[in-house]
């Protein structure tokens, strides 16, 4: 029992708590674990500071550490001892990170005066948790709980929360229930650390109210239901989102929106009235006034190239000159018809889009060709 002892006193695990043979073993073996991951730590903090104390020419980076502090706490059977231990594998965790100064479980409840129950109640009081923020200089605190499950001692739960001391707010949740003893523990206990530090962004929200009041809405292709011309969407990634809204008779409308993390964007949509006439561009009225205009003369060269002479008392020479000018008819009249043919064509084009303008009202155009963004 004296290395077992041993292993214990380095992870401060008192093995004399554990009256039954599996609680020795457990206690031991968080014991060794975090003795060895201690014992790496202090070697890599060694390296650290041989490296620090040898010349170095760049500049030191004198700006000021933050302070994060660690606390977990055990609930049902489980041994405070055990807790604690694990205590300083998420300590080592976390400061494994980066430059930062660690407030561990002792400090905080010193200054706290309590014992693991008052400290669990400080921590889910916003005003305890400000207060102690304060007064220990910490701006985030990881914290969460261990428990062993009563009937299978190879069975754990625990949770973790990065909170915002100020705020009292999560900024990350991990909850783990393990099985297959202390490895599989220790293990998921480690990389939960990661995932608490991963940045979430809040959700955001849409409110609308459109004119006419029967208008639909859609946000990304996606219906969103309303009431008289009042609409919410919420739990909205934040970003850009394409917003639609269109109505019988009206013009509908296509705008790009902004959604901030945690926010609610409100907007007040009125749709136009689609025109009872038809209106056509200049451009349209340009590209078929000269298709017909280009076909006309066109028909007109055509029949005069097919035209006889009048007199059957021609010259050679006057027969020859009147055929050939009814062929320069006949070839102005083939170049003509193809490009009233082009004129057409892109007569044509142009309608359609006027058309389609009667039913888009897109913000794009009115920008310059860019779409608005709200």
């Amino acid at each position: 029992m004296l290395a077992c002892t041993e292993l214990c006193s380095i992870a401060n695990v008192n093995p004399s708590v554990f009256r039954r043979p599996a609680w020795q073993g457990r206690a031991c073996g968080v014991g060794l674990f975090v003795a060895s991951w201690l014992t790496s730590a202090r070697s890599a903090s060694a390296q650290e500071t041989a490296t620090a104390e040898a010349p170095n020419t760049e500049a030191i980076d004198t700006r000021p550490r933050a302070r994060i502090g660690v606390v977990l706490l055990p609930r049902g059977a489980t041994d405070p001892s055990v807790a604690d231990s694990l205590t300083e594998l998420l300590i080592a965790t976390v400061a494994s990170r980066g430059a930062m100064e660690i407030v561990g479980k002792e400090e905080f409840q010193a200054a706290l005066g309590r014992d693991d129950a008052g400290t669990l109640d400080c921590i889910e009081s916003d005003a305890c948790l400000g207060r102690m923020g304060r007064e220990l200089g910490v701006g985030e605190l990881i914290t969460g709980t261990i428990r062993v499950n009563a009937e299978d001692p190879d069975r754990f739960r625990f949770e973790l929360y990065r909170l915002d001391v100020a705020s009292g707010t999560a900024r990350g949740h991990v909850s783990h229930e393990i099985e297959g003893g202390l490895g599989n523990l220790l293990g998921a206990l480690n990389t939960s650390v990661e995932e608490l530090f991963v940045e979430r962004l809040d959700p955001g929200a849409v409110v609308l109210t459109v004119s006419p009041a029967d208008a639909t809405v859609t946000l990304d292709a996606f219906p969103i239901l309303g009431v008289a011309g009042h609409f919410r969407s919420d739990f909205i990634p934040p970003g850009d989102h394409t917003l639609v809204a269109r109505a019988s008779g009206y013009r509908l409308i296509e705008r790009v929106v902004h959604v901030e993390p945690g926010t609610t964007l409100m907007l007040d949509l009125s749709l136009t009235r689609r025109s009872s006439t038809a209106s056509f561009s200049p451009l349209t009225w340009t590209l078929g006034g000269t298709a017909l205009a280009s076909l006309g003369v066109a028909v007109g060269l055509g029949l005069s190239s097919t035209a006889r002479p009048e007199s059957a008392q021609l010259t050679m020479s006057e027969t020859t000159t009147y055929f050939n000018a009814r062929s320069d008819e006949a070839l102005a009249a083939n170049i003509l018809y193809g490009v009233s043919a082009a004129l057409v064509l892109g007569t044509v084009i142009t309608l359609i889009l006027d058309l389609s303008a009667e039913e888009t009202d897109v913000i794009a155009r009115a920008l310059g060709g860019e779409v608005a963004t709200w």
